[in-house]
């Protein structure tokens, strides 16, 4: 098995710290972008929706104004145009319904019924306006039961309509929270793990090193003449191990040739 050296387990521990801050760099433009996406389709669709259904409900609002008020003025000169803007706000009214259903694509929504009570409620109106005109309040006070009962299925779906817009921006807006609530957790626990792996990497760092520091004191030692110090062994074939075994070699082999020294002191002190 090959060894592998300080420099290059230095190098691995290193290379995986920097892993993991890439991952946890990407992950966060990942989870950046998503509620990004969110945010924009909140304001973009839902938001836009919500408006739409407010224009809808004031096109419903004035054609009824319009049609009441020629109603009224029996369509006297000067006051006889509440069928023409009639017309142009119903014309509106399609042309929102027609956005909406570009833009919503939710069976719920049935734009089809909603377009049929329009065309029913202002059919309705138009001929409700025409009998006072025509005929005077009594006819068209016997028809006006059933304009209500026209307006009060618009009103219905007006309603409804405002119900599925708020409905739709409320499941827009709870999907942003939960999507933030997860990016949150995720930057936690993202952090979390590189916390864990700066530590465990000055963890194995120190644990590399912590035999340098037990030869140093060795090494002062023997510069003093002591070798009585005992050597950590260090297992594996790093360069630190192959260091402390040729400490152990260097300090025996010095042990040995200082005691030769002495006793080759003391027996010349014999013979002298």
């Amino acid at each position: 098995m090959a060894k592998i050296g300080i420099l290059a387990r230095a190098r691995i521990l290193f290379a995986v710290l920097g892993v993991l801050a890439i991952g946890m760099g990407l992950g966060g433009l990942y989870i950046a972008g998503q509620v990004k996406s969110s945010l924009e389709h909140m304001v973009s669709h839902q938001a836009r929706l919500a408006e739409l259904a407010l224009e809808f409900k004031i096109d419903v609002i004035q054609i009824q104004q319009w049609l009441t008020d020629i109603s009224a003025t029996r369509g006297l000169d000067g006051l006889d145009d509440g069928f023409d803007e009639a017309q142009d706000h119903f014309e509106q009214a399609q042309a929102v319904i027609r956005q909406i259903e570009v833009l919503d694509h939710d069976p719920a929504l049935n734009p089809d019924a909603l377009r049929q009570a329009l065309s029913d409620y202002y059919a309705s109106g138009q001929q409700m306006a025409r009998l006072y005109i025509e005929h005077g309040p009594a006819q068209g006070n016997a028809f006006m039961a059933q304009f209500d009962a026209a307006a009060a299925a618009m009103a219905e779906k007006v309603d409804g309509l405002l119900d599925h817009a708020k409905s739709k921006k409320d499941s827009a807006q709870a999907q942003l929270d939960r999507q933030l609530t997860w990016s949150a957790y995720a930057s936690l626990i993202a952090t979390l793990i590189l916390t864990l792996g700066l530590l465990a990497g000055l963890f194995a760092l120190q644990r590399l090193l912590k035999p340098l520091a037990n030869l140093n004191t060795l090494a002062t030692r023997m510069a003093c003449n002591d070798f009585s110090g005992e050597v950590v062994a260090v297992r594996g074939e790093t360069e630190i191990a192959e260091l402390s075994r040729a400490f152990v070699h260097l300090q025996n082999a010095l042990k040995t040739a200082f005691r030769h020294i002495a006793d080759n002191v003391r027996q010349m002190s014999e013979i002298a």
